[in-house]
């Protein structure tokens, strides 16, 4: 339902947007001489392309996105980007051609022409690649925006100025998958038979050892909820997470997206698998950078209250704040422990948290992207050494609950 609303937003707000802007400028460049029907056209011409362009732009991202639920949002903001540019010229010079012949039929009007050229082979071009490459690199951000999630704003504002890289979220916390009665189950078939792959697969190309699949590895459903069409299991024992997602299709077609992570041995893998077991060309194969223990590091064990704000707009936000004792306390217990270091993700941290300390100094700290695993903490103190720390899942357990509460409030 979330992501329904947000496709149905979008197609509002750019359908009405461009029927406005396009009736604006065709009333000042008055084609046909006669206002009324040089308003009428720019508002059927903006409103049928954007109509147009978002229907193609939102069900070619549904019919893609569940089969790389794990790409940055820039990537797909790029994408979009290029689907909207082409078929808004492409739509918008159509429907300039096909409206002119009929308001040529209908009220006589002289054909539209500028400089002696036909709108639908001049300006229907140049507006309509305007106006698709707006809905294509406003899309994602929208769609996010209406299921309260958070937006790319920062990458978007960045790829009108011709450079980028950035993506948001907010990640849901995993969740016990238990039946009726309580009882946990196990995951899915085909999850166990990637799990097993995978432990296989690492055994022989790394000689990494990690306990046999079964009832010892304890199973979370982690699907994201802005997120459908996608299934996410994650597995994990001891200091080792295992991360599977794959998409609802067919069985015998399925590819599974898997990610370990191994904190023990300071390993990272990532890659797919598919229904047959044969593991794919890994994503990557990366060692972990150390660990950090950031509450000893930035003294944090006097935090008197914890302010988190929220990346919109290109800023932060206010978004909660934390001055009872009691949580701050176990906030900071949660983060009081060594940390894994990793590679510095892709993307701008979605939230600021900024502890203040009983002197009044403040320590300040970014947490988490969109669609990124694991939840990661950074900040601009020497001590990250350009890396970001895995946050702890105790820590997450109690921060995302409280965040996501309020931005259902928003």
């Amino acid at each position: 339902m979330k992501q329904n609303r947000g496709f149905i937003r979008n197609i509002i707000v750019f359908s009405s947007g461009s029927a406005i802007l396009c009736a604006g400028i065709f009333a000042w460049l008055a084609p046909t001489g006669d206002s009324r029907i040089d308003l009428l056209f720019g508002a059927l011409t903006g409103l049928l392309t954007a109509l147009l362009v978002s229907l193609v732009v939102g069900l070619l991202e549904r019919m893609l996105l569940p089969q790389n639920p794990e790409a940055d949002l820039v990537d797909w903001t790029i994408s979009n980007a290029i689907v909207g540019t082409i078929t808004g010229a492409v739509i918008m010079t159509l429907t300039i051609i096909v409206l002119s012949q009929l308001m040529v039929a209908t009220f006589t009007a002289p054909p539209p022409l500028v400089w002696g050229v036909v709108w639908g082979r001049l300006t229907g071009t140049l507006l309509g690649t305007g106006v698709g490459f707006v809905i294509g690199v406003s899309w994602r951000w929208l769609a996010l925006r209406a299921t309260g999630k958070n937006n790319q704003i920062i990458a978007i504002l960045i790829l009108l100025l011709l450079a980028g890289c950035g993506q948001t979220a907010d990640t849901p916390t995993a969740t016990p998958t238990t039946d009726a009665n309580g009882s946990v189950l196990a995951a899915p078939e085909g999850v166990q038979m990637a799990h097993a792959v995978l432990l296989t697969h690492l055994a022989e190309q790394f000689d990494l050892i990690l306990p046999a699949a079964g009832a010892s590895w304890q199973v979370e459903l982690a699907t994201p909820q802005s997120i459908i069409g996608t299934s996410t299991y994650r597995l994990s024992i001891d200091n080792c997470v295992v991360t599977i997602s794959y998409p609802l299709t067919s069985p015998e077609s399925t590819i599974y997206q898997v990610v370990l992570d191994d904190y023990a041995a300071q390993f990272h893998w990532e890659g797919e698998i598919d229904a047959q077991g044969l593991v794919l060309s890994p994503v990557s194969e990366i060692a972990l950078r150390g660990t950090i223990n950031i509450v000893a590091a930035a003294d944090l064990q006097s935090t008197v209250r914890i302010d988190v704000c929220e990346l919109d707009f290109a800023c932060y936000e206010p978004l909660l704040t934390i001055d009872d004792s009691d949580l701050v306390s176990d906030l900071v217990a949660a983060l009081d422990r060594e940390m894994p270091l990793v590679a510095r993700a892709r993307c701008p941290a979605v939230y600021q948290i900024q502890f203040t300390l009983a002197d009044g100094q403040q320590r300040s700290f970014g947490y988490t992207c969109e669609m990124k695993s694991p939840v990661f903490l950074r900040g601009s103190q020497d001590f990250w050494g350009d890396l970001d720390g895995v946050a702890p899942d105790v820590f997450n357990q109690i921060m995302l609950p409280l965040l996501d509460a309020q931005i259902g409030m928003k």
